[in-house]
C-alpha cells in the first residue's frame, strides 16, 4: 500500500542528514526520544523569533487566530484571509498543488498587491 506523505520542513532537514531518522519519523513516531530540555529551548528561542517578527511588522492578521487551526484547515484559511486586502499576515501555510510539500511562513507581507 503506498502511503501519501506530507513532506516539512523538519522531517525534510532530518532526511538530509540520517535517511534512517527520516524514515524512523514517519513510520514508527512512537520510537521517538522525549522532547530535551535543550529542544525546549530551542522551541522557546523560534518563539520568541516569532514575536520579535511581529514586533517589526505589527498590526498584521494571524491565520491561525483563536481557531487552533493545522495541516489542511490551515492552508484553506491561509487563501481566505489572502483575498483580503491585509498588508501583514503571521502564521500562513501554503500546500503544493499535489499535497506533498507544505511550508509554513512566520510572516507574510504584501508590497504593491504582490506576496513577498
Amino acid at each position: 500500500m503506498k502511503r501519501n506523505i506530507t513532506q516539512t520542513k523538519y522531517p525534510f532537514i532530518i532526511g538530509i542528514q540520517c535517511d534512517k531518522a527520516y524514515w524512523l519519523h514517519y513510520h514508527r513516531p512512537h520510537l521517538a526520544e522525549p522532547v530535551s530540555e535543550e529542544q525546549k529551548i530551542l522551541f522557546q528561542n523560534g518563539k520568541d523569533v516569532g514575536l520579535i517578527g511581529r514586533n517589526l511588522y505589527p498590526g498584521g492578521t494571524d491565520v491561525i487566530s483563536h481557531d487552533n487551526l493545522y495541516g489542511t484547515l490551515l492552508t484553506e484559511a491561509t487563501k481566505k484571509i489572502l483575498q483580503s486586502d491585509g498588508q501583514v499576515f503571521y502564521e500562513p501555510q501554503f500546500r503544493s498543488d499535489d499535497g506533498r510539500f507544505v511550508t509554513k511562513l512566520d510572516i507574510l507581507v504584501r508590497v504593491k498587491k504582490e506576496l513577498k
